[in-house]
C-alpha cells in the first residue's frame, strides 16, 4: 500500500507535487473546503502513507491531486521505505509486545522512539523542514538527522496501529506555534494525551512531564476543532479525563492455573477470579492522609478485616491463595474513608 503501485510517477502539480491520482470532490457534492478538510484527516489517520505531499493540490474544475512528494516519485525509492517501514514497526511491536497492560506497551513505545531519535535542527537551530524530518521516516530511518514533532507523533501513532491500541494522530497548537501529539486508550477505557517529543529529554533519556496525561495537558496544548477550516480542521478528538492516569490501578490477573483449587500451605483457590480486583472500603487512622505504595513480597492474603491497622495490609482483600503484589490506598472523602485496592501475580 505504502508504494501505491508498480510505477515511477511522472505527472506533477504546478508546484511541483507528483500526481498519484485525483478525484472530482464536485461529483460527490463537496465544496473546496470539505474536500480540503476530507483530504487532511485522512493523511492524519493514515501516517504510513509518508509519500504523500504536504501540499494540497485543487483545480477549479473540482479535481482534487493525490500528489506525492518529488523525492517519492520512483517506485524503487517508495518500495525500499516501505521495505524499511515494516521492518522497523515489527522491530517496535516485538519491543512492546513482551508487555501485558496498554500502558506498558506504549510506555515501551515512547521510550524506544525517545531513546533512538534526536530532534532535528537546521544549521540555524531552527526545526528542520525536510519531507522526512515530518513523516515517518524522521523516526523510522536512522540514517536521517531527526524527526520533528509530526514524525514523532506520526510514527507512535502508526505503532500504536499495529498493536491495536487506539490512537488519536492530533494536531493544534503549543508554545506558540504548531504542533502534533497523540491521545491514547489506556486500559481504563478513556483517552490520554501523550507527548512523545516533549518528553523527549535527548541525553537524559525519556520523560513523563507529557504521558497519559489527563485534562491538565491542555493548559499547553489546544488541539485545532471543526470550527477550524481548510488545512487547519481536525475534527473532535475524545476528551481525557480530568486526572492522569494511574498505573497502580491495573490489576494483573492470574494464570489459569492460579485460580485452581490448592491443598499445600492452607491457600485455597477461589473460582471467581474477578475478586481479585475487589475493591475494600475501611477506615484509618484520622491522622493518616495517604498510604502510598505498599510491597509486600511473598505474603499471602488470607482474608479480610473491616478494620485494618498498620501491619495489617495483608488481609484487607478478601481474596484467598494468592500472592499479594502491592498495596494502594488513596482517601476517598473527608472522613478518610479509603479505597485499598490490591494487586496479585
Amino acid at each position: 500500500a505504502y508504494a501505491v503501485s508498480n510505477r515511477s510517477l511522472s505527472d506533477m502539480t504546478t508546484y511541483g507535487g507528483y500526481i498519484v491520482g485525483k478525484v472530482n470532490f464536485k461529483a460527490l457534492g463537496l465544496t473546496t473546503e470539505e474536500a480540503i478538510e476530507t483530504y487532511v484527516v485522512y493523511k492524519y489517520d493514515n501516517p504510513e502513507y509518508f509519500w504523500l505531499d504536504g501540499y494540497v493540490a485543487y483545480d477549479s474544475a473540482g479535481n482534487l491531486y493525490v500528489t506525492s512528494d518529488a523525492e517519492y516519485a520512483s517506485y524503487d525509492v517508495r518500495r525500499g521505505y516501505e521495505t524499511l517501514v515494516n521492518n522497523k514497526i515489527k522491530e517496535y511491536v516485538n519491543v512492546a509486545s513482551v508487555k501485558t497492560s496498554d500502558y506498558d506497551k506504549v510506555k515501551a513505545v515512547h521510550d524506544y522512539i525517545i531513546n533512538k531519535v534526536d530532534y532535528a535542527y537546521d544549521k540555524d537551530g531552527n526545526p528542520l523542514t525536510t519531507n522526512f524530518a515530518h513523516n515517518i521516516l524522521g523516526v523510522f530511518d536512522e540514517s536521517n538527522a531527526g524527526a520533528v514533532c509530526e514524525s514523532y507523533a506520526k510514527a507512535f501513532s502508526v505503532v500504536l496501529n499495529a498493536m491495536d491500541i487506539d490512537n488519536v494522530y492530533v494536531v493544534g497548537v503549543a508554545a506558540g506555534g504548531g504542533h502534533a501529539w497523540n491521545l491514547a486508550k489506556m486500559d481504563d477505557g478513556d483517552y490520554y494525551n501523550f507527548d512523545v517529543t516533549w518528553d523527549d529529554g535527548k541525553t537524559l533519556g525519556p520523560f513523563y512531564s507529557y504521558f497519559a496525561r489527563g485534562e491538565g495537558f491542555l493548559v499547553s496544548h489546544t488541539p485545532n476543532t471543526p470550527a477550524n477550516t481548510g488545512v487547519m480542521f481536525m475534527y473532535d478528538v475524545p476528551s481525557a479525563p480530568a486526572n492522569d492516569f494511574d498505573p497502580s490501578s491495573i490489576v494483573e490477573r492470574p494464570s489459569e492455573e492460579e485460580t485452581t483449587d490448592s491443598s499445600s500451605g492452607g491457600n485455597s483457590g477461589i473460582g471467581d477470579s474477578s475478586q481479585i480486583s475487589k475493591v475494600v472500603k475501611t477506615i484509618i487512622p484520622s491522622d493518616a492522609s495517604y498510604i502510598d505504595l505498599v510491597r509486600i513480597p511473598g505474603a499471602y492474603v488470607q482474608g479480610h478485616t473491616a478494620n485494618v491497622g498498620w501491619g495489617d495490609e495483608a488481609d484487607i482483600c478478601g481474596v484467598s491463595g494468592y500472592e499479594l503484589q502491592a498495596i494502594r490506598c488513596i482517601p476517598k472523602d473527608a472522613n478518610n474513608n479509603v479505597y485499598y485496592r490490591c494487586y496479585v501475580d
